[in-house]
């Protein structure tokens, strides 16, 4: 994987710019922990992270062991109550009941970011393509577009995460016009 590529885009990124990242699914996890580590640790941002593919206990247990602190992060977790895992209440994490509830999640984003406190923020959308298990294509675009407007609005910074080839060649397209870049790690 392109590490140093990588780290030239993240170094790179502007206040309020938003990136579609596209990775490989053996890479999948390597880089999302080495993004959090960029601007969590090093660039001291807080995110508001929107998790459908590991429940908030795992998440923290992921990040403590990392050295990243979950205190930094506030979770929109859409996954747990789906799948019946555990859901401990604590004031950093939205529980949604499912990858369907699109309007929870916008509601739920007022919420995070209005729970973080620092003036550096920016959302982690993990991930894209597995919202196109849960909704259609069209449905995932459009909420795709009004989340990308509502960062705009508050000037968030945004990082969405994709799988190279379970993403639909549309979808990329299309999100290619709403976001200010596209970042394509091929593993070379």
């Amino acid at each position: 994987m392109a590490e140093s590529k990588l780290l030239k885009e993240l170094e790179a990124l502007e206040d309020d710019q938003i990136v579609l990242i596209v990775v490989r699914a053996a890479d999948y996890l390597k880089v999302n922990l080495e993004i959090l580590s960029y601007l969590v640790k090093k660039k001291s941002n807080e995110c508001v992270y929107i998790t459908l593919n590991r429940p908030y206990d795992n998440l923290v247990t992921l990040f403590e062991k990392n050295k990243i602190d979950p205190k930094k992060f506030y979770f929109i977790d859409t996954i747990s109550a789906s799948t019946g895992a555990k859901t401990t209440e604590s004031e950093n994490v939205a529980f949604i009941d499912s990858p369907h509830g699109l309007t929870e999640i916008s509601i739920s984003l007022n919420k995070a970011i209005d729970a973080l406190q620092g003036k550096n923020k920016f959302l982690f959308f993990d991930s894209i393509s597995t919202l196109l298990v849960y909704n259609q294509a069209g449905t995932v675009t459009k909420f795709a577009h009004f989340l990308i407007g509502k960062m705009r609005t508050l000037r968030l910074k945004g990082i969405f995460i994709s799988l190279e080839k379970e993403t639909e060649e549309h979808l990329i397209n299309q999100m290619s016009q709403f976001v200010d870049k596209v970042i394509t790690l091929d593993g070379k």
